[in-house]
Parts: structure tokens; C-alpha cells; sequence
């Protein structure tokens, strides 16, 4: 029952706590849960078989605040997500780095993000134009897909999230357009195989990381060629307590080291 299952909406918060205080990108997940709500609501109000019951959007509203609350619980609280935004929001900051540009830039061409995202838009095409008998749109999955259409293409950075978004809408066009439904035989199946096979690819990685980092990597558990560690030790003994300023890729190892000042 979708009151039952509105529960695990709760999981949100947990996961934002994770995320902000390991990744900037925290931002994309909150804009997500708004996007959702925006698409729930708009379902409430419609007739169509989406619509939720009223007691499960306001589950979706109380995720989505508990998830703005919780972007606070980071070592500097209420400061971390205020100079993010300071940061970020001003587009000349923005500019400066190749990652951020649009995915029609030059610099992006290479890397054929347009073939790629045209490809995504004619197969979620596709599969709305099988749809049997159904002309009520889920706009709490197409409001986040066209959401982050427009975003992947002004920042190719945002790369990685378009998939976690659009898949949802793929699957939910994809059972519409489905004549006969799984059995729950093959249902349970299809998601054990999947769940496997994450779990599978997570361990691998996690292995990898830790016990193979290649010299002049960036990435693995550990300090990779990029941190400051010496550059960090200096400025706790001559500058403690002191704001400084720091390129791309030195500021998380620098906020991990000098914290708390």
C-alpha cells in the first residue's frame, strides 16, 4: 500500500546526512526531493491512477524537510551549506572550471554528451508512446527527469546524476507500455539478481580502492597525490585559526585536516 510504503521516504534524511558530509553534491539530492514533492502534489490533485493518498505526500513533505534540516549536522553546521552557496551560486565561479561547462561547449564535444543525452530523450519518447490506455502523466517522475534534462545540459558535471534520475521515469514508462505484469515469482527474482549484482560490483570496488591504489591516482582510501599533507601541517602550526584560500582539488583534505578551525 502506498501508506505503508511512504515510510521508507525516511531513508532520505539518513541519506543526506551521509552525503553532505562527504560530497559537495548534496545540493542535486536535495533539488531532487523538491522536484518529487513538486510532482506528488501535482499528482494529489489530479485523478489519475498516480495519485497518492493525502497522508503519503505529507510522508513526501516531512522527508524533504527532515532532509533540509539535516544538511546542517555537518562539523560546521549551520556555516558549511551558507559558504556553499556563496560559492557556488555566483556563475563567474562556475566558469572557471572546464566541468562546469554546458554540454554544447567545445571543450565538451569530445566527450559526445549531446549524442548521449538526444539518445536518452528519444528512448524516453519511445516508451511514452507505448503506453496502453493511459494518459495520466506521473509528474513525480517526469517533473525531476525534464528538471535534470535542463540541468545536464548547462553543466556537464551533473553528468552522473541524470541516470539515478531518469531511470525512474524509463521503468514507469516501461510498465505502462507492459501489456501483461510480472508474477511476483519473477518480480522478486529479477530484483534479488539485481540487488546481487550491486552488492557484487560495491565489494569489488571497495577491494579495489583499498587495496590497489596506483601511484598518482586521485581516488582510493588514503592520501592521494593531491592532498596537501605537508602544505596542511604548515599552515596548523603558522596559521591556525586563519581563513586561506585553496585550489580545486585541495579544499576537502583541507577542511578534513584543519577542522575544526
Amino acid at each position: 500500500a502506498p501508506s505503508t510504503h511512504s515510510r521508507w521516504l525516511l531513508v532520505w534524511p539518513l541519506v543526506m546526512l551521509l552525503w553532505v558530509n562527504t560530497h559537495g553534491g548534496f545540493v542535486i539530492g536535495l533539488l531532487y526531493q523538491f522536484a518529487i514533492l513538486v510532482g506528488e502534489v501535482l499528482n494529489h490533485w489530479g485523478h489519475g491512477a498516480t495519485r497518492l493518498p493525502r497522508s503519503a505526500v505529507r510522508m513526501v513533505l516531512l522527508a524533504v524537510v527532515m532532509s533540509v534540516i539535516t544538511v546542517w549536522c555537518t562539523p560546521y553546521a549551520w556555516r558549511y551549506p551558507l559558504q556553499f552557496l556563496m560559492v557556488s551560486l555566483p556563475a563567474e565561479h562556475l566558469a572557471a572550471v572546464r566541468d562546469y561547462d554546458s554540454i554544447f561547449a567545445d571543450t565538451q564535444r569530445s566527450l559526445r554528451y549531446v549524442e548521449r543525452g538526444a539518445l536518452l530523450l528519444l528512448l524516453c519518447a519511445w516508451g511514452y508512446s507505448r503506453r496502453r490506455n493511459d494518459t495520466s502523466a506521473d509528474w513525480a517522475t517526469v517533473i525531476p527527469a525534464v528538471a535534470f534534462f535542463g540541468a545536464y545540459a548547462s553543466l556537464a558535471r551533473l553528468t552522473p546524476f541524470l541516470a539515478p534520475v531518469v531511470v525512474p521515469t524509463a521503468l514507469d514508462m516501461l510498465a505502462r507500455g507492459t501489456p501483461h505484469r510480472p508474477t511476483r515469482q519473477a518480480t522478486v527474482a529479477l530484483a534479488t539478481c539485481s540487488v546481487v549484482a550491486l552488492c557484487g560490483l560495491s565489494a569489488y570496488e571497495v577491494h579495489a580502492t583499498a587495496t590497489a591504489v596506483p601511484i598518482g591516482a586521485w581516488r582510493g582510501l588514503g592520501n592521494s597525490y593531491v592532498n596537501p599533507v605537508d602544505e596542511a601541517e604548515y599552515l596548523e602550526q603558522h596559521y591556525s585559526g586563519i581563513d586561506v584560500g585553496n585550489d580545486y582539488n585541495t579544499g576537502g583534505y583541507l577542511l578534513f585536516a584543519r577542522w575544526p578551525h
